[in-house]
């Protein structure tokens, strides 16, 4: 991307986005055959598909989206800052991302933050210290899921989370500005959604929705 002229933008995004995505794949496949020697191959295959569905995913479409206001407005900028961004994921030990414990929760939340930088206002607020490393990574798998689907499918730019903690229960509230969702076939996402919530509230207006569920 160095010294490329503005109308070249779009070429250079095509050809890192294929680039990218063979290299990643190539890297996650080594890293998931070496693991599939171990004696606990079902959990580090569940945790490896919860990875590629939640953060992964979520770095490619934001990344995707990036680039192509990139491509639109001519932006070099905002273009290379996105090709890095691809390049560090690339650069991951993706074995402690996907089974280990890479990133603390709160920095969990804060990489989610970022990977939509640009393309929506993102705001999570969580009282540190009233829980569990445990359930924090779990509310950032949700939360992780949540923001994806608004963002993708409604076309959402504003999302406000808090997470709460009332007599002994914990709590989630998001909301967005995005279009209502239409019901498609079940995925990994609503799984994973099925696994961590538990009366799941939906409450659709012309300004959005807001979910509220314990965890």
């Amino acid at each position: 991307v160095t010294g490329v002229q503005t109308c070249a933008l779009p070429i250079s995004v095509a050809k890192a986005q294929s680039d990218y995505q063979g290299a990643l794949i190539s890297i996650l496949q080594k890293n998931l055959e070496k693991e599939s020697e171990s004696a606990n191959d079902s959990r580090i295959a569940e945790q490896y598909a919860k990875y590629l569905h939640g953060d992964i995913q979520s770095t490619l479409s934001a990344a995707q989206m990036q680039l192509k206001a990139a491509s639109e407005s001519d932006d070099i900028s905002l273009g290379k800052a996105t090709i890095e961004k691809l390049a560090s994921v690339l650069r991951r030990d993706h074995h402690d991302y996907a089974i280990g414990d890479a990133i603390s929760p709160i920095t969990k939340f804060q990489q989610i933050i970022d990977a939509w930088e640009g393309i929506a206002t993102i705001s999570i607020d969580v009282e540190e210290g009233q829980f569990s490393d445990d359930t924090l990574l779990k509310i950032s798998e949700v939360i992780e899921e949540l923001i994806s689907n608004a963002i993708r499918h409604g076309g959402a730019s504003e999302i406000m989370v808090s997470v709460i903690r009332i007599n002994g229960s914990n709590r989630v509230r998001f909301s967005d500005n995005g279009s209502k969702l239409t019901k498609g076939k079940p995925g990994v996402g609503s799984a994973l959604l099925k696994s961590l919530t538990t009366n799941l509230k939906i409450a659709e207006s012309v300004e959005g929705r807001v979910i509220t569920f314990p965890i």
